[in-house]
């Protein structure tokens, strides 16, 4: 019974973290474009160039993540995901 108490527990935090997870990677993504502009503007080639690198990898990082306005049910999905284990 507590283990399952337990697991019902964790699937409410997932629940809440993922896409404040999802949300707080999409910020960092915001913030990094915001640089490459100003690296930009300043001539920074080298560094824009990097920067444009670090902001590809994240936004294809961020497609592999559960976005949190896709269709299925996150709660769903993390309590197969979490029985599974």
């Amino acid at each position: 019974m507590e283990n399952q108490s337990q697991h019902r527990t964790d699937v409410e935090k997932l629940t809440v973290l993922l896409p404040y997870w999802v949300n707080h990677k999409n910020d960092h993504i915001r913030d990094q474009e915001k640089w490459l502009k100003k690296a930009e503007k300043e001539g920074l080639i080298e560094v824009a160039d990097e920067l444009a690198a670090a902001i590809e990898h994240s936004k294809k990082e961020s497609r592999t993540t559960i976005e949190p306005t896709q269709d299925c049910s996150i709660k769903t999905l993390l309590s197969v995901t979490l029985n599974q284990n």
